[in-house]
């Protein structure tokens, strides 16, 4: 009769038996082919994770089979899932070591990373290449590290140019000095990385202070107020320490080229011109104490011109009018008038006059009377006077023999006289 075993507890059991006297589990027989007495095939064989349950129930059980083989398999059991549990947490903890491990790599990379990164928003770029270095021999595939790099050296770079720049403008090499600033700016163009801001503010500032050089220079050659007015408008969007002493001296400059200039046309009188000149200067110079004051002066000068030139028109009307009513009334002026008898005892007088009036007058005819001396009217006539055309102030005579006045005794009065202005 062929003996059979427990697929669990390898005990030997009747062939017609369901269930396992020893451990009670129930019995495959199906496989019971697959057993055979003297050769069989263990559970540890057909199930390789219980080879190690197997091996140590044969180091415990070295006692005969006995009523207690149940309570031998349960420990063996507990044994080997003791092991394995003890495997497993062995291995768990390797594997959380070297988890750890690398985290800890990790960190450190990172950190330096982001030390060279704010190295390199400060401008210490040698420091965060340094520490690009370091960071990359610790994780060589790691290519953000690579980038950064890259950056840090383009950086680098860039530094160079603008640093070769500002020798060079220090030097008062302008044209060099403007190269290598046309070369940084081309190599910046599109670069919208954070750590640009520091270069592309140097080289800003750079570039302002190449404008201010050139400026400087080409302001001893400014002679006229265009000429300042044109650098002032060139350095009024310039900002920094060098570009306002700029500013200040232009605008000083412009102070006294303006000054001399409107004092000029203030002494011509032409306080327009004058008052044009300090105006455009304190557009420029605001708020000016010397420009103010001389705007001040001009106004003042040109109202008191104005005044008195207002009274010399007044003058001038007057005076106008006065001339013409001497014109027109008091152009014949008589100087005096000589008395004498002819050869056949007639009175001849001869008078002399002056053309009182301020233009020339012409046709000049003058109406006497004759007194004897008792003061009696004894004869009157006309004459006229000659030259015919007499200018202002010239001298004129008449001259005329009255017929039945035989005595010089008398008197000659001008009664009226006739002229007319040219």
């Amino acid at each position: 009769m062929n003996k059979v075993h427990c697929l669990h507890c390898n005990r030997s059991y009747a062939e017609d038996a369901n269930y396992c006297s020893h451990c009670g589990a129930k019995l495959d027989t199906q496989q019971l082919g697959d057993y055979i007495e003297g050769n069989p095939l263990s559970a540890a064989e057909l199930n390789p994770s219980l080879r190690e349950q197997a091996a140590a129930i044969e180091v415990v059980d070295s006692k005969p089979e006995s009523s207690r083989g149940r309570v031998k398999s349960k420990v063996g059991i507990w044994i080997t899932i003791s092991a394995l549990l003890a495997f497993a947490l062995t291995a768990s903890g390797a594997v959380f070591l070297y988890y750890q491990y690398e985290l800890n790599i990790n960190n450190e990379v990172l950190k330096l990373q982001q030390d060279a990164r704010t190295a390199a928003l400060a401008g210490n770029y040698d420091d965060a290449l340094a520490k690009l270095h370091v960071a990359s021999a610790k994780r060589p595939q790691f290519n953000a590290l690579q980038s950064d790099e890259d950056i840090v050296l383009h950086a680098i770079e860039l530094e160079g140019l603008l640093n070769k720049a500002e020798e060079q403008i220090q030097a008062g090499a302008a044209l060099e000095a403007e190269k290598q600033l046309d070369q940084a700016r081309s190599k910046l163009t599109g670069r919208k990385e954070p750590v640009y801001s520091k270069l592309r503010g140097k080289l800003d500032e750079l570039s302002v202070g190449l404008k201010v050089h050139k400026l400087s220079k080409e302001m001893y050659y400014a002679t006229t107020i265009k000429q300042i007015t044109e650098h002032l408008h060139a350095v009024s969007g310039l900002a920094g320490g060098e570009a306002d002493a700029l500013k200040d001296e232009l605008q000083s400059k412009l102070i006294d080229l303006s000054t001399k200039e409107a004092n000029d046309f203030l002494k011509k009188k032409n306080y327009t011109k004058a008052s044009a000149i300090v105006e455009q200067a304190l557009a420029l110079v605001i708020g000016s104490p010397e420009l103010l004051s001389l705007q001040d002066k001009i106004r003042q000068e040109q109202a008191k011109y104005e005044r008195e030139e207002q009274q010399r028109i007044e003058q001038a009307m007057q005076k106008a009018a006065e001339e013409d009513l001497i014109n027109q009334t008091a152009a014949v002026e008589v100087v005096k008038i000589d008395r004498m008898l002819d050869e056949e005892g007639n009175l001849v007088i001869e008078g002399f006059l002056r053309n009182a009036a301020t233009k020339p007058i012409h046709s000049v005819e003058v109406e006497y009377s004759i007194y004897d001396a008792s003061g009696k009217k004894v004869s009157s006539g006309t004459a006229s006077a000659s030259p015919d055309y007499i200018e202002a102030g010239e001298s004129m005579k008449f001259y005329t023999t009255v017929y039945g006045v035989f005595v010089d005794d008398c008197t000659v009065v001008i009664d009226h006289a006739t002229w007319y202005l040219d």
